[in-house]
């Protein structure tokens, strides 16, 4: 095991390389094309925090004894607790982002956002899902974590990132991103924005209760898919101008 400082200086090799990059990717932006608002700030900052915490937990885990022992000790209180109704009402959360209906949520709304001739926000929905996806099997292949031993569900692949948190991140968020200024009302769009937070955040813990996944693989999954996919709508402001009416998020 490494000490706390070794693993200190690892974590900065991380941090330090993608702050440098984000601030000069905001002196690009602001030397081409004027100051960036508040939101384009705050998708900056949560993209870099999220790909920070990404990369610095599985070096914990591979590394360092703290984020294994919390593990340890949410699965201990997850087996502590069980008991048959939580654990249905837990099947029953972590089921709204199984495969299939996974597929129906994502036709269903790709198919609402071009009704409403949103098309950039529906190729926004398929790109993000489909490169979501692909990140979170690679990552499962190179960091080879196994799942918990005493896990209520039967499954076959590795454990980090958890697959559910990230693509219910990235579903959950784009529905927040598309809709939330159309709704006036300021405690309305409060509360479209907190069940939606909130349903991504009960699916990820629902994963933990039912002990197939350390909550550590939770936490990378919601970062991942809040990295990739704010990643992908700050992409959108480096396309030049001449492009902007076909492809530019609006």
């Amino acid at each position: 095991m490494r000490t706390n400082l070794e693993l200190f200086a690892l974590s900065l090799l991380i941090i330090i390389p993608i702050c440098l990059i984000f601030l000069y990717t905001m002196h690009l932006i602001n030397s081409k094309r004027g100051e960036f608002s508040r939101h384009h700030i705050r998708a900056i900052f949560l993209n870099a925090v999220s790909v920070t915490l990404f990369f610095t937990i599985p070096l914990n885990i591979r590394y360092g004894t703290l984020i294994k022992n919390l593990d340890k000790s949410i699965n201990t209180l997850a087996v502590e607790n069980w008991n048959p109704i939580t654990t249905q009402i837990a099947l029953i959360v972590t089921n709204i982002i199984s495969p299939t209906n996974m597929f129906i949520l994502t036709v269903s709304f790709g198919a609402l956002l071009l009704l409403h001739k949103k098309c950039k926000h529906a190729i926004l929905l398929l790109v993000s899902l489909g490169g979501g996806l692909l990140f979170e099997v690679l990552t499962k292949i190179i960091v080879h974590r196994e799942r918990p031993v005493n896990a209520l569900l039967t499954l076959s692949d590795y454990s980090f990132p958890s697959g559910h948190a990230t693509m219910s991140t990235i579903f959950f968020i784009m529905v927040i991103y598309t809709y939330k200024d159309k709704i006036t009302s300021r405690g309305l769009r409060y509360l479209f924005i907190g069940t939606n937070a909130a349903l991504f955040f009960l699916i990820g813990l629902s994963r933990v209760y039912l002990r197939v996944h350390w909550l550590s693989d939770v936490f990378a999954g919601f970062a991942l898919g809040i990295f990739w996919l704010t990643l992908l709508i700050l992409v959108s402001y480096f396309i030049p101008k001449k492009y902007y009416g076909c492809l530019r998020l609006r």
